[in-house]
């Protein structure tokens, strides 16, 4: 987290550009990569001003430009454009006018293409719900100060949301992101909800922190799924989700339930987590699985084992020599698994290793 000296307020401007705007933000003073727009700028207090990058034809961003040369911006974009927004203050207001100059007279819906939003600022409750990228989608180091709302919205090309700070709940429910989605990183302070979304490429949260609840309950995993490092502070659910292809979750921290109920399985499975309670009731398996575990009481009723599944009580803290994961929130001295049921399992396709029942 940056520290006070190294943020700035943004304020100023524009009914429908940056109206008004109170939110503090961990924006850093170091001038971006790209020609920014620089109001508000002082010497000695904020030397680099707004960060949005200008509006192309113009000497500020997009949030700073007088009301007839931001009309006159808006009537030139179509379904389709691309959009270049970088460094940002987005109102509702102004993103709200973004969205219907982009929208698709057919479906209705906004319609980008290719998309930078890197370092943007989305200081109201973002609505982005329906919206399509046709094109790559950068939303890199992006804060979102509100709530943000990408239900149904379909990616084509890469989803990159890494280093972005989501303060306020955030939802992708029956997303689909047919290239990578990227969230390394990522901070989540609210409840994050990927419900019934579609991975069609990479799903990449390696080091991403969950402050709530995480749910990719009836998600669709078709290929690499990578948590390598993420934390979840409270439950993270995979509940009914599909893996088509090979899988390694973690290593990951979870200080409380990682609920892989009624998941499915269709290839090799390594899940390796510390946490208080992982629940695998329902859970099929219809490949080889190994469950490395710290911690945690584990529940495998009715658990369909096609092949061998491995569970092992993990000797010590994941990770490498050069980055152990924290464990803070656990017992320093106690690691064990406790297996608290098998109810209808086929115990001769499951072994256990440095385990206790109970």
């Amino acid at each position: 987290m940056l520290q006070p000296a190294e943020t700035r307020q943004v304020a100023g401007g524009e009914p429908v550009g940056a109206a008004s705007l109170s939110v503090v933000s961990a924006i850093p003073t170091i001038p971006p990569a790209w020609p920014h727009c620089g109001q508000g700028a002082d010497p000695v207090s904020d030397p680099v001003g707004c960060r949005g990058i200008h509006v192309s034809g113009y000497s500020t961003c997009l949030a700073h430009l007088n009301e007839p040369d931001r009309d006159a911006y808006l009537a030139g974009l179509t379904s389709g454009s691309d959009i270049d927004h970088r460094g940002t203050p987005l109102t509702a207001p102004l993103l709200q006018a973004l969205l219907q100059a982009l929208q698709d007279p057919a479906s209705g819906r906004p319609t980008f293409g290719a998309t930078r939003f890197d370092e943007a600022l989305f200081t109201d409750a973002a609505f982005l719900m329906e919206a399509r990228f046709t094109g790559a989608a950068i939303f890199k180091k992006a804060i979102f100060a509100d709530s943000a709302f990408f239900l149904g919205s379909a990616f084509t090309g890469d989803a990159i949301f890494s280093e972005a700070k989501f303060n306020g709940s955030c939802l992708f429910a029956k997303a689909e992101f047919d290239a990578g989605a990227f969230f390394g990183n990522a901070q989540f302070e609210e409840i994050a909800i990927f419900l019934q979304v579609s991975f069609g490429g990479p799903a990449r949260f390696e080091k991403a922190e969950f402050s709530d609840r995480a749910g990719f309950s009836e998600a669709l995993f078709a290929d690499d799924v990578n948590f390598f490092g993420a934390r979840f502070a409270e439950e993270l659910s995979f509940s009914e989700a599909v893996f088509k292809i090979n899988s390694v979750i973690g290593p990951l921290i979870c200080n409380e339930t990682i609920d892989l109920c009624g998941a499915i399985f269709e290839e090799p499975l390594t899940l390796e987590a510390a946490a208080q309670k992982v629940l695998c009731i329902r859970t099929q398996w219809r490949s080889t699985a190994n469950l490395r575990l710290r911690h945690a009481r584990l529940d495998l009723s009715r658990a369909v084992t096609n092949q061998p599944v491995s569970v092992t009580a993990h000797f010590g803290p994941f990770g490498n020599p050069a980055e152990v994961l924290d464990e803070a929130p656990f017992p320093v001295h106690q690691s064990s698994v406790f297996v608290t049921s098998l109810q209808d399992v086929d115990a001769a396709q499951t072994t256990f290793h440095q385990h206790r029942f109970l």
